[in-house]
């Protein structure tokens, strides 16, 4: 659910995962990087489409 303490939360992570494979643009991959968050998320539609794997994240089968 909508949290609005994100930025804490994120200040908290060592690394953020998006494993969905049906949300094509999920905010929590903008908020990772803003956050100057390492980025883990499925090899999917959506985040294949702007992670570049092993430059601006990980992508995972």
């Amino acid at each position: 659910g909508w949290r609005n303490d994100r930025g804490a939360l994120l200040a908290a992570c060592d690394v953020v995962a998006f494993p969905s494979r049906y949300e094509p643009f999920g905010t929590v991959t903008v908020d990772a990087w803003a956050a100057s968050r390492p980025l883990v998320a499925a090899d999917a539609v959506g985040p294949a489409a702007y992670v570049k794997n092993e430059v601006n994240g990980l992508l995972i089968p």
